[in-house]
């Protein structure tokens, strides 16, 4: 039926969705875990900065 189509259609969009938004958190994550550490403290930043220099 229609319905079912519409229903499936919507699923569809629904699961594609999610699968975009967990990428997008993996992402997150990943860049959160490797930019936590180096702004954990202030002598971590400067140490970088220096680094970075």
């Amino acid at each position: 039926t229609l319905m079912n189509k519409l229903e499936l259609q919507a699923y569809r969009l629904v699961k594609r969705r999610f699968k975009i938004n967990q990428q997008k958190d993996l992402i997150k994550i990943l860049y959160g875990e490797l930019h936590l550490p180096v702004q954990r403290t202030p002598h971590d930043r400067i140490c970088l900065k220096k680094n970075l220099i």
